[in-house]
């Protein structure tokens, strides 16, 4: 086994993978699926996957904007500014929760 599948095989960046996999096939869905179940399981620990710039069709969900308030972005950005993604994709589900602007198609219920 090479570098690469030692590197997918171990736990923390099984999630990564594939999520970067998926949504480079375009399957949307399907990345948004793996990436529901790590961030609630406490996996996905490489978040940088989530803001491929050319790949924009997962963070223009409602969807999206759940996760990324799973892994705590959303508090960190309400606390310390948005991200850079945000100034092209500010009308995004998750930069408009993020500002706490109206309009989020998918607000998160509070806990």
């Amino acid at each position: 086994m090479g570098w690469f599948g030692k590197l997918a095989a171990t736990r923390p960046y099984r999630s990564w993978l594939g999520y970067h996999m998926l949504e480079e096939l375009g399957m949307t869905e399907a990345a948004l699926n793996v990436a529901e179940r790590a961030a609630q399981g406490g996996e996905f620990q490489t978040s940088v996957v989530l803001f491929n710039l050319r790949k924009k069709d997962a963070r223009a969900t409602g969807r999206f904007a759940d996760v990324a308030e799973e892994l705590g972005l959303v508090a960190y950005w309400r606390e310390r500014g948005l991200p850079k993604v945000c100034k092209e994709e500010r009308r995004s589900p998750v930069c408009r929760r993020a500002a706490g602007t109206r309009g989020d198609p998918h607000p998160r219920p509070s806990r």
